[in-house]
């Protein structure tokens, strides 16, 4: 890249684009200014590279700890970009089925507005179709369209090949700049792309980067220490960890001294040109852009300092010379220092004094006593202090074991119904997301309802038997044997709620299925008569009239519950606690 970013192929681009800028701001009558133009680039996201700097605490024998979700690779590739000096949409795209959009559960940790979309490709990688799927979810947000725009973009195939999407920045009035091959890499800091700009220049890419590895990270640590994930991060944590880390590192008032890095400026008419010739260093300043050569640099040597002090009066008092007294130190301008106060310095062999020196005796109780009380008071001020300092760091610890973004509580559907909800038939997110959970729910709900209707069927159909059966049954007090093979059958129905097992009494085997079904299950399970609709408008109908005819309450013989009894088409009464039909 290097030998292709130089000095003669950038300066005749800016001959070639220049007369382009100025025409399609003649066209809309408008000027633009540097700080509203725009700029995306492709990036891959690599889910290990946090582990690669930094010191880990690893199992012995287990190696390095490797996170990948449920795709084959834990490559992403995502579309980050900005114009106006307002964030673009991310698109996050991951390996799968080409053509087809992954699960909306994916985007379940995502909010309305964090405008982050997922799509997939075999490889991984962006292709013309999801490049047009991101430049048409940004431009339904209102991020193009509202007036003529200039996005510098690279020279990938997805924008210099890509017809649709040149048809698509043609009808909301955006231009696409697309520099030199092989010039977006900042070399000294002079690349043609801003989103490829380094971190401490405010770049979207690496300034995203750098903060979705602090989350990642961290969501990692606690995925280790939670049995249930046990060290898994799914899909929907990395996009939310994207989504923040996008919030979070962007830096809107850079935007426009980005642009001017990469060449754009306003002319002396007010009108957008791009020339990156004009900031380069003096070494570009060439034809053949070949760096011009190194000066030579020139050192001085400084003669080495003279030997210490020290080592003189040690040479002289081997020697047997009299060793010079030191010179008494001194503060400042030469005072005498504090070591001068008690006196001169004893000379090497002179008699030392033994006196002991005096010692003062304060015999007042009361001054003993506060000294005491003070360091009393002190100590339990040291010790709040220190209580307060490992509740302090307890909180730490606590904030520190929490993941970055919550964990997700729904399953990665991926059936029909849920798949059926896409933002350009290949990407979803959020709003996806609530659609396919409400289809999903409504799908349940409709599930629900079909089973009560066919339960409610098969209710009706074998109601009558049923309660004949137990009434049957309270007759013979319990005697199976007396019972018919369709009381039999009937019995079992009431307790189970299925057909039998047994297709005959053959060798009184429906008898001994309907014996241990009672003994497991002592009462009906059949329900209630459901009550009929009665019309508001119209007259209730004869029959209905005779079933609410009943409406006292009576005790049943058999469970001995007092309730209003329920009667069936044929004006038998049954009671509402058993089932069991009563005499009335």
């Amino acid at each position: 890249r290097l030998a292709n970013q130089n000095y003669s192929a950038l300066k005749a681009y800016a001959a070639k684009v220049n007369p382009e800028l100025r025409a399609f701001q003649k066209k809309h009558g408008i000027k633009i200014l540097v700080k509203d133009v725009g700029n995306w680039d492709e990036t891959g996201v690599d889910l290990c590279a946090f582990a690669t700097t930094g010191l880990y605490l690893i199992m012995e024998h287990f190696g390095n700890l490797v996170v990948v979700p449920f795709e084959a690779s834990p490559h992403i590739t995502i579309i980050v970009g900005y114009v106006n000096g307002k964030r673009l949409f991310i698109l996050v795209i991951i390996k799968g089925t080409e053509g087809k959009a992954p699960s909306a559960f994916h985007a379940q940790l995502l909010d309305e507005d964090d405008g982050i979309f997922l799509g997939q490709t075999p490889t991984g990688w962006v292709n013309n179709e999801l490049k047009v799927a991101y430049f048409k979810i940004n431009a339904e947000a209102g991020h193009f369209g509202s007036k003529p725009t200039v996005i510098n973009v690279d020279g990938h195939g997805t924008n210099r090949n890509n017809d649709e999407l040149t048809d698509l920045a043609e009808q909301h009035n955006v231009l696409l700049v697309i520099p030199p091959s092989h010039t977006s890499a900042a070399v000294d800091g002079m690349g043609t792309q801003q989103c490829d700009r380094p971190a401490h220049q405010g770049g979207p890419i690496a300034c995203l980067k750098r903060r979705f590895r602090e989350l990642l990270k961290k969501q990692f640590f606690a995925a280790v220490r939670s049995r249930k994930m046990q060290g898994k991060v799914s899909m929907a944590e990395v996009l939310k960890m994207l989504a923040v880390a996008w919030e979070e590192s962007f830096k809107p008032e850079l935007m426009e001294r980005l642009n001017r890095d990469v060449g754009y400026y306003n002319d002396e008419e007010g009108i957008l040109q791009w020339d990156i010739t004009r900031i380069l260093p003096p070494r570009f300043d060439s034809a053949a852009g070949a760096p011009a050569a190194a000066a030579t640099a020139t050192a001085t040597l400084v003669p080495q300092a003279s030997a210490p002090a020290a080592a003189a009066e040690h040479d002289a008092a081997l020697a047997g010379a009299p060793v010079p007294a030191a010179p008494a130190p001194t503060v400042g301008d030469g005072a005498p220092g504090p070591s001068s106060a008690a006196g001169p310095i004893p000379t090497p062999g002179a008699a030392l004094s033994l006196a002991p020196a005096p010692v003062r005796i304060n015999f007042g109780g009361r001054a003993a006593v506060q000294e005491s009380q003070g360091k009393q008071l002190a100590a339990i001020a040291q010790a709040r202090a220190d209580v307060d300092r490992i509740f302090a760091l307890n909180r730490v610890l606590h904030e520190h074991n929490q993941p970055a973004v919550p964990r997700p509580t729904e399953p990665i559907y991926r059936d029909a119904a849920t798949l059926g909800h896409t933002r350009e038939g290949v990407v979803v997110g959020s709003a996806e997301h609530r659609a396919a959970r409400k289809a999903r729910a409504t799908r349940k709900d409709d599930a629900a309802a079909k089973k009560s209707a066919s339960m409610n069927r098969f209710w009706t159909n074998h109601r009558t038997s049923v309660r004949t059966a137990e009434s049957a049954l309270v007759e013979h007090g319990g005697d199976l044997s007396k019972l018919k093979v369709s009381e039999l059958k009937a019995l079992i129905i009431s307790r189970t709620g299925g057909m039998p097992k047994s297709k005959n009494n053959f060798n009184g085997a429906m008898v001994d299925e309907a014996r241990a079904v009672i003994q497991s299950v002592a009462k009906t399970i059949i329900p209630p008569t459901p009550p009929r609709a009665v019309p508001s408008e119209a007259a209730p109908a004869e029959e209905d009239v005779e079933m609410a005819a009943v409406e006292e309450a009576i005790t049943c013989s058999f469970c001995g519950e007092e309730s209003v009894p329920t009667c069936d088409e044929r004006g038998n009464t049954f009671c509402s606690a058993c089932d069991v039909r009563m005499e009335h």
